[in-house]
């Protein structure tokens, strides 16, 4: 290979004693050793930088996730009421406008107390002493459970039970108890199989306002007697239960 220099070169190349050629030689090569010394290192200094980025923008992410994870949460739990709520409202509104009626359709019973018994009783009372008559007087409530009893001076013991008997039936059956004994006589004997019902003349429904709330049972003389001593009875309900 032959190498040619321009008239510039070899002025310059003329001009170069030994020493300066080898003084440019070692400046050649030193600066091609620094290079090949600081250029791994700048390589890897940018390598380096460019890992410290990417941790750092991951730490970051990180953070920002665990900050807002719990808002995430939050908002799940608040959407997730919200919609149960949605389910619980008209169920709430439907009770409230069904539990109305239902309420004002219960109906209202009146009840015989035992103040009212006793001024039955009483009236009842008197219209056998005025009679002369020696018998027993029960008041039972529209169940038929007792609660009042009074038997007269003298009168037999036997007409405690049937006295019960008779206002008893008076109140479950909501009708005189001569009607069942009426229905033997006339024939009808099955009357004596109805369960709780006592076929003797004597028993009379107390009526308040259109309803029974109890009955009275007079025993102890004829029955037809007894039968008109309980009616005198049961007719000074109103005024009893007014007073």
């Amino acid at each position: 290979m032959t190498w040619r220099l321009s008239s510039a070169s070899t002025a310059f190349v003329k001009r170069k004693t030994r020493s300066d050629w080898v003084a440019h030689a070692s400046r050649i090569l030193a600066s091609a050793s620094s290079r090949s010394r600081t250029s791994p290192r700048r390589s890897q200094l940018g390598r380096d930088d460019t890992l410290t980025k990417i941790v750092s923008a991951r730490r970051q992410n990180q953070h920002a996730g665990r900050v807002r994870y719990p808002e995430s949460c939050k908002e799940r739990g608040i959407a997730a009421t919200n919609k149960q709520m949605k389910r619980i409202v008209p169920l709430v509104i439907a009770f409230c406008f069904l539990g109305s009626p239902l309420r004002a359709d219960l109906p209202v019973k009146k009840v015989l107390t035992l103040e009212a018994a006793k001024k039955i009783a009483a009236a009842a009372e008197a219209e056998a002493k005025k009679r002369a008559a020696t018998v027993v007087i029960v008041v039972v409530d529209d169940g038929g459970h007792l609660l009042l009893l009074e038997r007269l001076d003298d009168t037999q013991v036997a007409s405690v039970e049937v006295g019960i008997g008779k206002a008893r039936t008076a109140a479950i059956f909501r009708r005189p108890s001569k009607v069942f004994e009426d229905q033997v006589r006339d024939g009808r004997v099955a009357a004596l199989a109805l369960p709780g019902a006592t076929p003797l003349q004597g028993g009379v429904p107390i009526v308040f306002e259109g309803k029974v709330i109890g009955a009275i049972g007079v025993s102890g003389n004829t029955p037809q007697e007894d039968e008109d001593i309980a009616k005198v009875g049961a007719a000074s309900a109103a005024a009893a239960i007014a007073n």
